[in-house]
């Protein structure tokens, strides 16, 4: 009589070691069907959790003359989304960096969050900081004072202009506007207006020379050294007052022409 492989092996095998191997197999499937729901559930939570994450929009702070923007989202809890964004204000404003019943830590890896809170039951992070670009227009929105534009660039591109009410975002100071320009040639402007002074001063620069720009007396100084530096390397400072404000042009790589071409382009921005 012929027998399959599986009942001659079954012959063989005494009744209790035949017990102990279907058990054995059921132990191995259970663990199985364990391990298969486990890995569900893990690939579930990241779903889970992005579903539970609130954008809250973005909020935007200065450093220095510097513009930058963080986007906020609550990752976890029922924190409002106005909560979240003021919270990150303060936090950029500290130290210290953990308000009253938060604690919040600043990030350290380049692929992470920026900044992120924990308290009373909520995760709050800030992604960033982004430079932001401005316009004159825009700029001047953040201001009561009197702007001034240069209508000749002599090929000079705006790379960013930024306003603001505080000198450097913090503390009391004067209205101000300042604004970079640059040029292939490696040439670079930047004008500084406040009132009623700009924000951070020359100093006490030897004046070189003066110049009528619109009916006003404005000072040329060498904004390098030693003295003698500037009409080889085209830095320069070029300082007057109009309208109750303070402007200040500051170069590199220009001339004299061509800063006093600037200078006496400048008009009022039309708001």
């Amino acid at each position: 009589m012929r027998h399959s492989y599986r009942a001659a092996y079954a012959e063989h095998v005494p009744r209790p070691t035949r017990r102990a191997l279907a058990l054995a197999a059921r132990v191995v499937i259970f663990l199985c069907v364990i391990g298969i729901a486990s890995l569900s559930q893990a690939s579930a939570a990241p779903a889970s959790s992005a579903r539970d994450t609130r954008a809250c929009g973005e909020i935007s702070v200065l450093s220095g003359f510097v513009r930058y923007s963080y986007t906020v989202q609550v990752e976890q809890g029922t924190v409002a989304c106005e909560e979240a964004t003021r919270l990150m204000y303060r936090v950029d404003e500290g130290p210290p960096y953990s308000p009253p019943g938060w604690h919040c830590s600043v990030g350290q890896d380049r692929r992470s969050w920026a900044i992120s809170c924990t308290g009373h039951g909520s995760l709050v992070r800030a992604y960033g900081p982004t430079p932001r670009r401005s316009t004159w227009a825009q700029a001047a929105a953040q201001v009561t004072m009197h702007v001034e534009v240069p209508q000749e660039t002599l090929g000079l591109s705006p790379t960013d202009v930024t306003g603001g009410k505080r000198c450097g975002g913090r503390g009391a100071g004067p209205d101000w506007v300042n604004a970079t320009y640059s040029r292939p040639d490696g040439a670079r402007l930047t004008i500084a207006e406040g009132r009623p002074y700009t924000c951070g001063q020359l100093g006490v620069p030897a004046v070189v020379a003066v110049w009528n720009i619109h009916g006003h007396a404005a000072q040329l100084s060498e904004y390098c050294g030693p003295t003698g530096c500037a009409r080889m390397s085209g830095e320069w400072a070029l300082l007057w007052s109009e309208h109750g404000i303070q402007i200040t042009l500051l170069t590199d790589r220009l001339s004299q022409h061509e800063l006093l071409a600037i200078a006496r382009s400048m008009e009022p921005l039309q708001r």
